[in-house]
């Protein structure tokens, strides 16, 4: 039976409230269920309010808003939808599926201590000032093998042991064929859950992996201009050129702000970066003119690359407006955001720059990690000869 939903509920709490645990833990099958019994509709508030919260506050895919408006522009009802759409199709393999009609009270005591200590793992990320996205990243490594584990073994990651975790590796390794870094990133987070949830130290066999040492991607400054040549729009043509000229990661391009540009010394304030640090960089003589037409109609206190709504452009939508151009351009390459990045500084080491500057514009703590651009690029090598 459908119930009416109150309007002036937020959708996104009584969402939570339905299920009785945060919406980070609902799956999509639980979405289209709690949608079907409100008769929630696609291009409504509410359905478009609890779309954009996933949107913005997620890193979990949400098929089931993308399948719901395609099915509705065929009129078909949810609860049709419902009936015809296989679960597995909507169910995300990375949540942790609780029902909220639990006939098992263990299971239930279970799951509720399971969300309670991801609660705390959320708390203590705070408390180390740890970086949100890290935090992100984690919990969605261990939806994954907790649903590893209670799909193989009726047990949540609170109740597994080591031997469980060395067939989940296994699984990760053989089955999956997981890349280094990603089993490190695994690692990483069983890690950090239970040493600091359940005080307890992993056996040291877990500890043998060692990050590949990849050279990353570079551009040439001829396939730059290539790239740039291809972009006609005025701000996505100048989010490019400043994330190559200044060395930016792309969520710092996006949160670049009016008054952080120094048009006098053709310096970057890059304000709260990766770890939490403050830096100053630069960017090019060439296209000051165009950046200042471009900003004049805007306030000190705006972003740059504003979105229509005034916030700020999303990672995502930077990301793909280069990969257009990358497209566009017909540079057969590999390329992302971060290799303007990585450009920015092989290309002032090949001009001669001091490896200790670059690594103060780049806002790297330690020099190693800079150090990994004279593997690419040696000027020095520029004056051997090969024997042959």
């Amino acid at each position: 039976m459908q119930e009416s939903l109150d309007p002036s509920i937020n959708i996104v709490k009584a969402l939570a409230k339905y299920f009785r645990k945060s919406p980070e833990f609902v799956s999509n099958h639980e979405i289209k269920e709690f949608l079907t019994q409100y008769n929630i509709k696609p291009g409504t508030q509410p359905f478009d309010e609890l779309k954009n919260y996933y949107l913005t506050s997620s890193e979990f895919p949400r098929r089931i808003f993308l399948i719901l408006e395609k099915s509705g522009r065929k009129n078909e009802t949810i609860q049709q939808i419902h009936e015809k759409t296989p679960s597995k199709i909507l169910d995300n393999s990375s949540q942790i599926k609780t029902s909220p009609n639990i006939q098992n009270n263990s299971s239930q005591i279970k799951k509720t201590q399971l969300n309670s200590n991801l609660g705390k793992m959320k708390e203590i990320f705070k408390l180390k000032n740890f970086s949100y996205k890290t935090y992100r990243i984690y919990l969605k490594v261990l939806f994954r093998y907790n649903t590893f584990l209670e799909n193989k073994y009726k047990i949540n990651i609170d109740e597994a042991n080591d031997s469980h975790i060395m067939d989940y590796f296994n699984k990760l390794t053989d089955n999956d064929h997981l890349g280094r870094s990603s089993l490190i990133v695994t690692r990483s987070a069983l890690v950090f859950y239970y040493k600091n949830i359940h005080k307890r130290q992993l056996s040291p066999l877990f500890f043998g992996w060692k990050k590949e040492k990849l050279l990353p991607p570079i551009l040439t400054r001829t396939e730059i201009h290539s790239i740039l040549n291809v972009v006609h729009n005025e701000k996505h043509w100048l989010l490019i050129s400043i994330m190559y000229a200044g060395g930016l990661r792309v969520s710092e391009v996006v949160r670049l702000k009016v008054k952080d540009i120094n048009f006098e010394n053709l310096t970057l304030n890059i304000r709260m970066a990766k770890g939490k640090k403050d830096r100053l960089t630069l960017f090019s003589e060439h296209f000051r003119e165009r950046l200042q037409n471009f900003l004049s109609q805007k306030s000190m206190d705006e972003y740059a690359f504003a979105n229509p709504l005034g916030s700020h452009l999303s990672v995502r939508s930077a990301q793909y407006i280069f990969h257009s151009a990358l497209m566009k351009s017909g540079i057969n390459k590999e390329a992302t955001c971060h290799t303007l990045r990585h450009s920015f500084a092989t290309h002032l080491l090949e001009a001669g720059t001091d490896i200790t500057l670059i690594q103060k514009l780049l806002g790297h703590t330690n020099i190693k990690t800079t150090l990994i651009y004279t593997r690419i690029s040696n000027p020095a090598l520029r004056n051997v000869k090969s024997p042959f």
